[in-house]
């Protein structure tokens, strides 16, 4: 055991004394800084171009409601400020109502798919002359056409826009009240709670909303599964590299000649357990000065950062004997990238 630890000793200093080791660790802050500044500075570089849209409406009911909705949501593009002329965040949606001649036979999507690509139009959408109609259940009621299907406000602004104004013109036909209506289907809210506490002199303490918990739901699991990951992928192909390393100048012989082959792999993932958990020690100091920075300390407990380092010792524990048995088992760079793949 001895020897292990001596191995495991000097693998460790040599991995956290080396410029590689300290430039990383300084240079870790800076390009997550950086990339926090590069947001900042482009929060604004958006394509405010307007979004032109066609709109065949064959119910002949909805097109004046939906172009009523485009003028007043024009209005709100601009961010509230002081600046003259206002700053526009958000493009404008220009919406025109498209007749096809039923003379000529005419195709609208085949017209108006032409007019999209020649870019008159972002995109079109039609609208079923049974689309007012309650009950019929169709799927094809609303079909909405462009070329640029990864933007979705578009749609989605139409989608609720033209729902609005059918239900409004169904519970006339149905003459329903809509404050009826309103109130029947109104939802009761479900609040979500913590467990009720007692303090030191039995009386209970008022549990904690869910909405205060959302720290520890979402942005704890995101972040520790990064940083494990990160160090993970840090530190195990690294054993690889040093082992295959050695085997290719021919290290591992004299090594072996004072220790074995387990003491030798054994004391190379102590110091690769070593090194990552000096790394997460500095990235977890930081993480918990900035929790405290912030006042979330309390929405973070302590025993998540034992936990982290529980899982960590686990994870590297497999993987790196995973990929120090790869950089044992081959001879060449080559045939251990190979068996790299499946393991990544």
């Amino acid at each position: 055991m001895n020897k292990t630890l001596v191995v495991a000793r000097n693998e460790y200093i040599s991995a956290v004394t080396s410029k590689g080791f300290v430039i990383g660790v300084l240079m870790m802050p800076v390009f997550m800084g950086g990339a926090f500044v590069v947001q900042y500075l482009t929060r604004d570089q958006e394509d405010l171009a307007d979004r032109k849209v066609a709109i065949v409406d064959h119910t002949g009911e909805l097109f004046s409601a939906i172009a009523a909705q485009a003028e007043e949501r024009n209005q709100t593009v601009f961010a509230p400020s002081n600046s003259n002329p206002p700053r526009q965040v958000w493009p404008k949606f220009i919406v025109e109502q498209y007749v096809p001649d039923v003379e000529v036979s005419e195709q609208p999507g085949v017209v108006l798919s032409q007019r999209v690509k020649q870019q008159e139009l972002f995109g079109f959408i039609i609208i079923d002359g049974d689309a007012i109609s309650a009950g019929t259940g169709s799927e094809a009621a609303m079909a909405y056409h462009t070329e640029t299907l990864t933007y979705s406000a578009l749609p989605n602004w139409l989608e609720q826009t033209v729902n609005t104004e059918i239900q409004r013109l169904r519970m006339k036909q149905l003459d329903v009240d809509p404050s009826t209506l309103a109130a029947v289907t109104e939802r009761v809210r479900l609040r979500r709670f913590g467990l009720v506490e007692l303090d030191a002199d039995g009386n209970a303490l008022a549990a904690r909303e869910d909405e205060d918990h959302r720290i520890l739901k979402y942005a704890v699991p995101l972040g520790g599964m990064m940083l494990m990951f990160m160090m993970v992928m840090s530190v195990a192909p690294a054993m690889l590299n040093t082992v295959l390393e050695e085997k290719m100048q021919k290290i591992s012989e004299f090594l072996v000649s004072s220790v074995t082959p387990f003491q030798l792999m054994l004391g190379k993932l102590f110091a690769g357990v070593g090194v990552a958990f000096t790394l997460s020690l500095l990235y977890l100091g930081a993480v918990y000065g900035l929790v405290s920075y912030f006042g979330f300390q309390d929405r973070v407990p302590p025993t998540i950062y034992l936990w982290f380092m529980l899982f960590l010792l686990l994870a590297l524990t497999i993987f790196g004997s995973m990929f120090s048995a790869i950089g044992a088992a081959c001879s060449e760079i080559r045939d251990a990238q190979g068996l790299m793949t499946p393991i990544v």
